[in-house]
């Protein structure tokens, strides 16, 4: 249609420089377009790709996911290459061999074990609050499930990890061992810290503390929680399509009765509020 229309444009248009067209002979111009029936056609396949693409990005995003999580088990050993003929290959035959089987919760108390080991101080006491704000936070470097973590008072908080997980394997381990003082429990590095720190260093995951460390080592208590928690909110904010921003991310905690308290709080300013959205912007949206 284009290649008819044009032509007969330009017989009617005017001028040297710009070229232009009346009204009067522009109304003369017929334009040729598909019948009702055949635009609804059109619509129908145009919608059709529309839906395909769709749902191929999605796939996508699945395989890359897939993909992501089968690298993650493959250099941490859990999975085991093998040849066509079915013989195992050799280096990763004795990097099984050396760890034992394991899930979430051995997971959990082997990193707990590698972040006691790397922020324990006898000057300043390593409490569960900054602990847990931590094992979050390193869960999300990983991209890792963060279910387990529930909006409580002292920010995203993991009662599993506490009660049945990763922290009574560690201490039953003696990875790590946890006092009680005034101010609450302490934890401090157990006589089988450096067997902890060997499955660290085996399964790759040595890298994702020395990442804590750089990013939190002189981080408080206060903004790992201030920190922790617009992270989370902007979690599911984006699950449910809305916009991030202070106010979003405000309205999400005075939603929560555990968290509405938060607000009263001078490190949850507005000002600090949007430097946290920055640093986890920063931080996870590489």
């Amino acid at each position: 249609m284009v290649h008819v229309l044009k032509p007969n444009m330009l017989e009617k248009a005017i001028g040297s420089t710009f070229l232009e067209i009346s009204k009067k002979d522009l109304a003369e111009l017929d334009i040729i377009v598909p019948e009702f029936t055949e635009q609804k056609a059109i619509a129908q396949v145009l919608s059709d790709m529309d839906s395909e693409i769709e749902q191929l990005e999605k796939k996508l995003s699945k395989y890359q996911q897939i993909k992501q999580g089968m690298m993650q088990e493959l250099l941490t050993g859990r999975i085991r290459l093998v040849d066509a003929d079915g013989k195992e290959q050799p280096k990763t035959q004795i990097l099984q061999e050396r760890q034992p089987a394991h899930n979430q919760h051995f997971d959990d108390a082997v990193m707990l074990a590698g972040i006691v080991n790397a922020f324990y101080s006898e000057k300043y006491p390593l409490g569960r609050k900054k602990v847990q704000k931590l094992l979050y936070l390193v869960r999300r470097k990983e991209q890792a499930d963060i279910s387990a973590f529930h909006k409580k008072a002292a920010g995203p908080y993991a009662d599993e990890v506490r009660y049945k997980g990763g922290e009574p394997i560690a201490q039953k381990n003696k990875y790590i061992q946890i006092k009680r003082n005034e101010r609450g429990s302490c934890f401090e590095k157990g006589v089988q810290m450096q067997q902890a720190l060997t499955y660290l260093q085996d399964w790759g995951k040595q890298g994702d503390v020395d990442w804590l460390v750089s990013q939190f080592q002189y981080t408080s208590v206060n903004e790992l929680e201030l920190l922790a928690t617009v992270d989370m909110a902007i979690c599911d904010l984006r699950r449910e399509g809305k916009e991030i921003s202070v106010a979003s991310i405000k309205d999400l905690i005075r939603s929560n009765k555990e968290w509405r308290d938060k607000l009263k709080k001078t490190y949850f300013r507005d000002s600090d509020i949007q430097q946290a959205i920055k640093k986890c912007e920063d931080l996870f949206e590489s």
